[in-house]
C-alpha cells in the first residue's frame, strides 16, 4: 500500500487525522492479504539524505521514508517520486516482490510507474475531494490523466466521483468503497450522556462557524447546554474567538487533537454529535459516533446520505443556525426518534474491518486475476 497520507508513527507528535482513515484500511484488509505499507513524505527540514524506519503497528508491517529537502524546491519536487521508487526497492527487497500495488489518491502515479517496473497491477483508493470542489490543478490532471486509466480499478468514496472525473476527461473503472470503523473500539454505550460533540479538522468546508452560531441559539435557550469541539485546524483560534464572543463562559470546551480511544469515550458519553460540513466525501466521524451510539446531527451533502440512510440520522441545512439549535435541541431532550442500538449494529454490519477488508480483498484479487 503506497499511501499519500498517513499518521506518524506512535512516538512521533501529530496534531490531525493524518490519513487514520487509510491506516484503517490496511489494517481491514491485513486480515485477509499479506500487506506492507510505505508511506513517503519530504523532511520538514532541510536534510540532503533519506531517513527510512519499519514498525510493525497493528501486525501490519509499516516503512515511513523521509526523503530529502533540498534549497532548491523544483529539485525537492522531483525527488519524491524519484525516491519513492528508491524506497519501494529497499521495502521489496526486504519483503518481497507485491502480488498488487494499492495506491491512494496523489500517490498513484507513483503507484503506476512502479507497478509497470514490477510488471504487477494496481489500484487507487481515492479519498480526496479535490474532484468533487473542482480544484485540480495542471499538475494534478496530468498525474491522474496518466495514471488512473491505468489503474485496474480506482475504488472512490465519493458516490459521484465517476462523474467527477469525467469532468476532466479522465475515464477509468471507478468502483465504489467505503471508510472503515474499528467496532472494537467504538463500541455502543450504555451509560448517560450529556452535551454535544464535534470533531474535524478545523478546514473551511467543516464550516465550525455555523455550528458555534447555531449552539449559540440553543444556549439561549438551553442556558445548561455544552458543546465540546475536538480537533485542531488553521482556523481554531478564530473560532475560539468567536465562542467567546457569542457564548458563555465554559459553554463550548475547545480539547484539541484527541486519540481515537478519546474520541471513542468522548462519543459514548455525548448526547449527540454535530456535523455541519458543505463538502464531505463520506464522513468517517458519522460512523464512529453511530457505532457508539451516539445520534448524529449532519448536512445532506456528498456521500453522507450513502452514510447516514433515512432515520439513522437528523439531517439539517449547514447554514440554518435556527435549524441547527432547533436539531441539538432535539437530541438534547431525547426527541431524536432514532433506534440507537439497531443503528449501531447496521454501522457494524457495513463498516466493520471484517466486513470493508473482504471488499478490498476482493479488489486485490480481481486485479491479480486481470492480468494472469
Amino acid at each position: 500500500m503506497l499511501p499519500q497520507w498517513y499518521p506518524p508513527a506512535a512516538d512521533q507528535p501529530r496534531s490531525g487525522v493524518d490519513g487514520e482513515f487509510v491506516r484503517e484500511h490496511a489494517r481491514a484488509v491485513s486480515r485477509f492479504d499479506d500487506v506492507v505499507v510505505l508511506h513517503t513524505s519530504v523532511s520538514p527540514t532541510r536534510s540532503a539524505t533519506t531517513a527510512m524506519r519499519r514498525d510493525v503497528e497493528d501486525g501490519v508491517v509499516t516503512y515511513r521514508a523521509r526523503l530529502p529537502n533540498l534549497p532548491i524546491p523544483r529539485l525537492s519536487g522531483l525527488l519524491l517520486p524519484v525516491g519513492t521508487l528508491a524506497a519501494i526497492a529497499r521495502v521489496v527487497g526486504d519483503w518481497g516482490l507485491p502480488d498488487v500495488v494499492h495506491a491512494q489518491d496523489h500517490a498513484a502515479m507513483r503507484a503506476a510507474i512502479a507497478a509497470g517496473a514490477m510488471r504487477v497491477p494496481f489500484v487507487v483508493s481515492q479519498h480526496w475531494s479535490g474532484f468533487a470542489r473542482g480544484v485540480l490543478t495542471r499538475r494534478d490532471r496530468v498525474a491522474f490523466s496518466f495514471a488512473l486509466p491505468r489503474a485496474h480499478s480506482v475504488l472512490a468514496i465519493h458516490p459521484d466521483a465517476a462523474e467527477h472525473m469525467r469532468a476532466y476527461r479522465i475515464h477509468c473503472n471507478v468502483q465504489p468503497l467505503v471508510n472503515t470503523v474499528d467496532t472494537a473500539q467504538f463500541v455502543y454505550g450504555h451509560g448517560p450522556r450529556t452535551g454535544l460533540l464535534h470533531a474535524s479538522g478545523m478546514t473551511e468546508e467543516k464550516r465550525v462557524e455555523d455550528l458555534i452560531r447555531g449552539f449559540a441559539i440553543l444556549v439561549r435557550r438551553r442556558p445548561d447546554a455544552t458543546l465540546t469541539i475536538a480537533g485542531d485546524g488553521p482556523r481554531r483560534g478564530r473560532y475560539e474567538s468567536l465562542a467567546r464572543e457569542l457564548t458563555p463562559a465554559g459553554a463550548v470546551r475547545f480539547v484539541g487533537f484527541v486519540a481515537k480511544h478519546e474520541l471513542a469515550s468522548l462519543m459514548r458519553e455525548a448526547a449527540g454529535f454535530v456535523l455541519t460540513s458543505i463538502i464531505e466525501t463520506f464522513g468517517c466521524v458519522l460512523i464512529e459516533a453511530m457505532a457508539s451510539g451516539c445520534p448524529v446531527i449532519t448536512t445532506s451533502v456528498g456521500g453522507i446520505p450513502r452514510v447516514v440512510r433515512e432515520g439513522e440520522g437528523l439531517y439539517i441545512d449547514g447554514c440554518d443556525h435556527e435549524g441547527i439549535a432547533d436539531a441539538m435541541q432535539r437530541v438534547l431532550e431525547g426527541q431524536h426518534g432514532l433506534d440507537l442500538e439497531a443503528i449501531a449494529t447496521s454501522v457494524k454490519d457495513r463498516y466493520s474491518h471484517e466486513a470493508v477488508g473482504r471488499q478490498l480483498a476482493a479488489a486485490h484479487k480481481a486485479a491479480v486475476d486481470a492480468q494472469l
